[in-house]
């Protein structure tokens, strides 16, 4: 009997018979059944059908498996679809599939007036929500931004929980956390980068503590600015650090800025020169364009000390010597004049050197002069002991003078 009713429906549909009064199909007992044939249109449970084919069914599937509640069922008993006016179920896997076109499947809303497209899935695998996609997924939003959002049972599932990607209305791409806990990136299984709930970021460290912290470096590793500039390890030591510019020519500055004035510290390319507060070292290791303050100046070796003076063969210029010399150029002997020190600056170390040569020449006139002075003291006390002898002779003199008168 179904399979008569089939045919029959079918015959109908293909004759397009025109037949204005409602009839029903005819069973082959002859009892009239719900099938309703009008206008070209077929119904089932509906005497006034809309459709060419509508089915009148008030039943649902209910939200599980449950064939005897469906509008429809399609297949056997092993394998089969069902449906009602809200929920299709397979028994096994759905396939949806295109022979031809863009797309294998559109999800719309629709009303009287029209439709809106929301949900494509293209031949080529690529899947677009809220428009039609140019790559393997696409989340497009025509109101104020886009977003994606990652929730489970452990940071809940309301709109103020879990991990959004939002393409904001700016067109800036924000990463938002709503959990109060860190961000992290991982390759090959291994986590690679955490920011933190405060904004830290670690790379190599999972509970970093400043702005930007790396951990995990081996020798020679750490970040790399453009082609040449490099904060790194040492490669003999990861307790060593290096700033490093490796550029063919270009200097490494190490800078500050107060109230507009610009104090750079230098590191020249021409040798590793150091630089304070000008550009040029004058060949020198380290330059400095002001005033140095230490507790203390080591100069580590210096082989011309001035020792020399004490030795025997030393000439000791004569004071006479000295002070023509001083009428003559202005300053002492084998010390530069101001003129010079103006021009050309002066060595530290061999400058102490020359002063301390003039201090030991000092040293010595002192002692020579120590000396002479011994001996005129000792010639200053046999004169008055001469003297007072003389007095004394005067006296006596004076005395015999008087007895004789």
């Amino acid at each position: 009997m179904k399979t008569k009713i089939k045919i029959t429906i079918i015959a109908i549909i293909l004759m397009n018979i025109s037949v204005e009064a409602q009839e029903k199909i005819t069973t082959e007992n002859g009892a009239k059944s719900d099938f309703i044939y009008k206008d070209g249109k077929i119904s089932l449970g509906n005497n006034d059908p809309i459709g060419k084919l509508d089915i009148s069914s008030t039943s649902t599937i209910g939200g599980y498996w449950n064939p005897a509640n469906s509008t429809i069922k399609v297949g056997s008993s092993s394998s089969s679809l069902i449906l009602d006016p809200n929920e299709i179920y397979g028994s096994s896997t759905l396939y949806f599939g295109a022979k031809s076109g863009g797309s294998i499947a559109i999800f719309r809303s629709v009303d009287e007036n029209g439709n809106n497209d929301k949900f494509f899935i293209n031949r080529n695998g690529f899947i677009g929500i809220g428009k039609n996609p140019f790559t393997n997924l696409q989340v497009h939003s025509n109101g104020i931004d886009s977003r994606i959002a990652l929730t489970n049972n452990h940071s809940g599932s309301n709109a103020s929980d879990g991990f959004v990607i939002i393409n904001e209305n700016d067109s800036e791409v924000h990463l938002l956390n709503r959990e109060n806990t860190s961000i992290k990136f991982s390759t090959n299984g291994n986590e690679r980068l955490r920011i933190s709930d405060e904004g830290d970021i670690g790379i190599g460290v999972t509970q970093p503590k400043m702005k930007l912290e790396l951990g995990g470096l081996s020798n020679y590793d750490g970040i790399k600015l453009g082609n040449y500039f490099k904060i790194r390890t040492s490669s003999l030591s990861s307790n060593h650090f290096v700033l490093e510019n490796i550029a063919p020519t270009g200097n490494l500055y190490i800078r500050s800025k107060v109230n507009g004035t610009l104090g750079d510290l230098i590191l020249n390319d021409a040798g590793g020169n150091v630089a304070i507060g000008t550009t040029n070292t004058k060949g020198f290791k380290l330059g400095v364009n002001g005033k140095i303050a230490a507790t203390e100046v080591k100069v580590a070796t210096y082989s011309n000390w001035a020792d020399f003076v004490f030795k025997e063969d030393y000439h000791l210029p004569t004071l006479l010597d000295v002070e023509n010399h001083i009428k003559e150029k202005g300053h002492l002997k084998d010390i530069p004049s101001a003129k010079e020190v103006e021009q050309n600056g002066f060595f530290l170390g061999e400058m102490d050197a020359k002063l301390l040569q003039k201090i030991e020449e000092l040293t010595l006139y002192t002692i020579e002069q120590e000396k002479k002075l011994v001996i005129q003291q000792k010639e200053i006390e046999e004169l008055k002991e001469q003297n007072s002898r003389i007095k004394d002779l005067e006296i006596l003199v004076q005395k015999l003078l008087k007895n004789k008168k």
